[in-house]
């Protein structure tokens, strides 16, 4: 996904040309964004976290009646808070907590569908902390029924989205905009009765110019955490990398690419073949790069991937699309890389690697250049277990790299829909086919099955399994042998 920048005309900037131990000050101004009103499942480029909605509030937040119709008794008569109080006050309600303002925790919400409406037409936030929603908390929109969309192989759907525009300040925390500003989109569906999608995308980021290595950059910082402030350095938790985004790409690029430029905000800072010290204030209105005098290595990508991140003794360096990159000398593990191919048909892979398994290391020295110990050539496997009560088996393929980093894929045609990858093939020892296996179609989403599921006897001499994803890469498929019933 391509995003087109549009907001950059008249805004208030400034830099000053960085030579050896000099810095460079770039002022960056709040500038306000709009979300493309078609992607309602995409998470914004601008910061975004998708947010859990349950059915009991964690807090004890009660929603009160605006008019109510009818004097309830029992523990419900003061709000509503449980599915036995959806039941008596015709009202649905779903409970979960924004990652916004200075209190702990974050801040408690509730949404709410009023009786008769099909989507959900209320935001009710707990802004003063009382636990209750009361004058001012509570916000009011008018569900849109948007084309039906097919968001599981089952058939397709009808999405009502609910769309909520948060101005700050309330509750804001120290040392951030006064007027930040974000968004809440909520997705019910028509044919379903299932928790909502909600999704909190921030409608403001800090962008600047600035001469920087001796050429003209555009830098651009991203509240990705969505807290408010801008200068969240990236962090490792539960073996995922968290924190603000910046972009510093040169002031002509027009356009940037949403996959390839999650850079999150390092204390250290590649600009070309030179590295930087970073700072940002609180409130992201200014940053300063201060170049420093640190040996680099190179390191040889092939095939080239979309996205690298190497996290080394600096932090976490991202290197755009690209076959070298320049980085300081040190050993680094992968974070994280992207690979994406068009095919002639008008179809897209895409390759994500899965954090936090077998972590790939490789040493970078002073003016040397390093391979990269990951990615193609990559190994398709099969993996089984029996079929819960039932005989057969439920199988996965599994796609890893040449350091055993395990890879996600998929493939989209050329209007978005997923094409689901070739079957499993069966066959038994001497090579015959046995069995051809296809994707398992998901009929409820609730009830997700096995990726592929056979079902029968499997012949005492066992089974070879193998599939050939048609990966656009060079790829080598690895036999899985499946044991059979011994015979009694």
């Amino acid at each position: 996904m391509k995003t087109t920048w549009f907001i950059y005309a008249g805004l208030l900037l400034f830099g000053v040309a960085a030579s050896a131990a000099e810095s460079v000050r770039i002022k960056l101004d709040l500038v306000r964004v709009e979300m493309p009103d078609d992607q309602l499942h995409s998470q914004s480029a601008f910061g975004s976290q998708y947010v859990s909605v349950v059915r009991e509030s964690k807090r004890g937040l009660t929603v009160p009646e605006e008019t109510p119709k009818e004097t309830l008794v029992g523990p419900f008569a003061q709000g509503l808070n449980t599915a036995e109080s959806v039941r008596r006050l015709k009202r649905d309600v779903y409970f979960g907590t924004l990652p916004l303002g200075d209190r702990e925790g974050g801040l408690a919400f509730a949404l709410v569908k009023s009786a008769g409406a099909e989507g959900y037409d209320q935001l009710c936030l707990d802004i003063n902390g009382d636990r209750t929603i009361g004058d001012g908390e509570r916000l009011c929109t008018i569900p849109v029924e948007k084309p039906p969309v097919e968001i599981h192989p089952a058939g397709m759907f009808t999405p009502l989205v609910s769309q909520f525009t948060v101005e700050m300040p309330f509750d804001r925390a120290p040392d951030t905009p006064a007027d930040y500003a974000f968004q809440l989109r909520v997705v019910a569906y028509k044919e379903r009765d299932m928790s909502p999608s909600v999704i909190v995308n921030s409608l403001c980021l800090r962008s600047g110019v600035a001469e920087i290595g001796g050429e003209r950059c555009r830098v651009s910082l991203i509240d990705l955490a969505m807290n408010g402030r801008f200068n969240d350095f990236a962090a490792r938790v539960e073996n995922v990398w968290r924190g603000d985004r910046v972009i510093i790409q040169p002031e002509e690029e027009t356009e940037w690419n949403s996959v390839a430029d999650k850079e999150l905000l390092n204390g250290w800072r590649m600009v070309g073949d030179k590295v930087y010290r970073l700072e940002v204030t609180p409130d992201g209105s200014e940053m300063t790069l201060t170049q420093a005098d640190v040996p680099c290595g190179r390191l040889k990508i092939r095939p080239m991937a979309v996205s690298v991140n190497l996290a080394g003794e600096l932090g976490l360096f991202h290197v755009r699309q690209s076959t070298l990159a320049v980085l300081p000398a040190g050993t680094y593990s992968l974070a994280g890389v992207s690979y994406r191919a068009a095919l002639d048909d008008g179809s897209t892979w895409q390759l994500n690697s899965s954090p936090g398994q077998s972590p790939v290391k490789v040493e970078i020295k002073p003016k040397k250049t390093a391979k990269m110990p990951y990615g193609a050539p990559f190994t398709a496997r099969v993996e089984h277990k029996p079929l819960f009560h039932r005989r057969g088996l439920a199988m996965e393929v599994v796609l890893t790299g040449q350091g055993g980093e395990r890879y996600w894929y998929s493939r989209t045609s050329s209007d978005g829909r997923q094409i689901p990858p070739p079957g499993v093939s069966l066959k038994t020892k001497n090579g015959k086919d046995f069995a051809h296996v296809r994707r398992s179609i998901q009929t409820s989403v609730d009830a997700i099955p096995p990726d592929y599921m056979w079902t029968g006897e499997i012949p005492p001499e066992g089974l070879v399994a193998t599939c050939d994803l048609g990966l656009p890469w060079k790829v080598r498929q690895e036999k899985t042998f499946i044991p059979g019933a011994k015979r009694k």
